[in-house]
């Protein structure tokens, strides 16, 4: 490896190594091959090497030195045009022999060599396989599978085989089959990105062509909330579509359901979209998508119901006062941790937040009242008085469980019966807190969700009420086709016989 010659590194990306700092290779950005020996004659040959059509359909590697030579052929070999005469088409499709850069002495003498007897057999040659590759593009054509956009080159044999280069009909080169190649060949940096697990899992993205991605975004440089609504085509990168400012808005389902609605209607205008989402079920009424995590979206709900605002900016304030650097020093001096600001798009980050700080609040008492020490009016009064410490206590015992309930049913491995077994379990050691976990449960829980419970060997229906038994059968009834009705009322009878089965369950 040369380092003492200058290198032109346009075109091409630097690969060092994290540990020694040296470039130990070089990407190309237009095929994306990596050169591990690299030097500036060897960037020169890849930089200038391209596949170009001339005038009589060949398809010819023009090298740095731009004396162009011949796609090697099935078999290895490259024939030049002094080697043998070149079987060119004419405007009306047919060939001819043909000498480039051939003088007419050398063309009398390469003539000489080429029997025509030999010329006639290779031409029929020619033309039969060029009619059975015909045939067989237009069979993959009808079947489905020739599709040109995606179809990925990684060497120029590649090309060879797919398009024999030699000996090429006008008439073949002018099929939009093979201007589709040529385009291919300029695109093969492919930007498509495979989407992520959630999305894989709907299957309504097997029928869509373009997907409508929605997702909250907080810029906390000007502190807002932002709900963002982007494009995902297989064919094209991402495309911004709009975003809503909700800072100034509580965030509920009608809200939410109600920018979704705008945003698909925009989405619908432009271009020809299908909504998917984690919260597409919920939002659209659509059974057939719904999943464990439409549970965990209404568990966010129910913390936001006992968490007041004010409250949380307290915590807020008096986490930024103490992240001074000389506070925070302190703080770890006297005994105590680092006070985190969890960022409040995880779900569990109030629950985090108290617990930090019902844990550092003696050591915050004693470093202020430090006489060196400048603490807020509002912070010390928040800090010594025991109905806040209280209410700390208050809002850990409340969210612990909605937080394990959370997080249980984010598991991919959780199912819509079990979702609903966590929600009748749910118990809140908070007084006035019955009714508000009720009233959450009828939204969070659908009458599939307690089908799917009723149903299930190792629940037993033990948590389900009279009413809700009410809404199974009428749920049964309404989706069950009636001539196996039957068969679901003897299930009933005889559901003791089914006990072993919960263990495997």
């Amino acid at each position: 490896m040369i380092r003492n010659t200058r290198i032109d590194w346009s075109n091409f990306t630097k690969l060092r190594n994290e540990d020694t700092h040296c470039i130990e290779a070089a990407i190309c950005n237009s095929c994306k091959s990596i050169i591990h020996s690299y030097s500036d004659k060897r960037f020169q040959n890849h930089r200038y090497s391209k596949i170009v059509i001339n005038s009589f359909g060949y398809i010819m590697l023009h090298t740095p030195t731009e004396r162009p030579f011949f796609v090697p052929d099935k078999r290895g070999e490259i024939h030049t045009p002094t080697e043998r005469p070149l079987f060119v088409p004419d405007k009306r499709g047919e060939s001819k022999i043909f000498f480039p850069k051939a003088g007419f002495a050398e063309r009398k003498r390469i003539c000489k060599g080429v029997p025509i007897k030999q010329y006639s057999e290779c031409m029929q040659e020619n033309r039969q396989n060029d009619d059975d590759r015909n045939m067989k593009k237009k069979n993959d054509c009808s079947s489905g599978l020739y599709n040109m956009s995606q179809i990925e080159y990684d060497s120029l044999e590649d090309v060879a085989d797919l398009k024999v280069i030699l000996n090429k009909k006008l008439a073949i080169r002018r099929e939009s089959s093979f201007l589709e190649f040529v385009s291919a060949l300029c695109k093969i940096n492919f930007n498509y990105k495979p989407p992520s697990r959630q999305t894989l899992a709907d299957s309504i993205i097997q029928s869509t062509s373009s997907v409508l991605l929605v997702d909250g975004w907080r810029n906390k440089s000007v502190n807002r909330k932002f709900l963002v609504f982007t494009l995902r085509n297989i064919h094209t990168p991402q495309t911004f579509l709009t975003f809503r400012d909700n800072s100034l808005e509580r965030e509920d389902g009608e809200s939410l359901a109600e920018n979704i609605n705008n945003a698909i209607h925009l989405a619908k205008t432009k271009y020809e979209t299908n909504y998917v989402g984690g919260r597409f079920a919920k939002t659209f009424d659509n059974r057939a998508l719904l999943q464990s995590t439409c549970s965990s979206h209404s568990g966010n709900l129910l913390i936001k119901q006992f968490v007041k605002d004010d409250f949380t900016k307290k915590n807020r304030d008096i986490i930024s006062t103490f992240r001074d650097p000389k506070l925070e020093s302190l703080l770890i001096r006297f005994g105590g941790t680092k006070l985190i600001n969890y960022p409040d798009t995880r779900f569990c980050y109030v629950r985090d937040t108290c617990e930090n700080l019902l844990k550092n609040l003696t050591f915050l008492q004693k470093i202020s009242l430090l006489e060196d020490v400048y603490i807020p009016e509002n912070i010390l009064n928040d800090l010594f008085n025991t109905e806040f410490e209280n209410y700390i206590i208050n809002i850990i015992n409340i969210l612990t469980p909605i937080c394990k309930l959370i997080n249980q049913c984010q598991d991919p491995k959780f199912n819509v019966a079990d979702s609903t077994e966590l929600w009748l379990s749910l118990e809140l050691l908070v007084e006035d807190s019955e009714e508000i976990v009720k009233s959450r449960i009828k939204k969070a829980v659908w009458p599939i969700g307690y089908a799917a419970n009723f149903l299930q060997h190792k629940y037993k229906s033990l948590k389900l009420n009279n009413e809700d038994i009410n809404i199974v059968e009428s749920f049964i009834q309404d989706n069950l086709d009636p001539q196996y009705f039957n068969e679901y009322l003897i299930f009933c009878e005889r559901r003791a016989t089914f006990d072993p089965l919960a263990k495997k369950c």
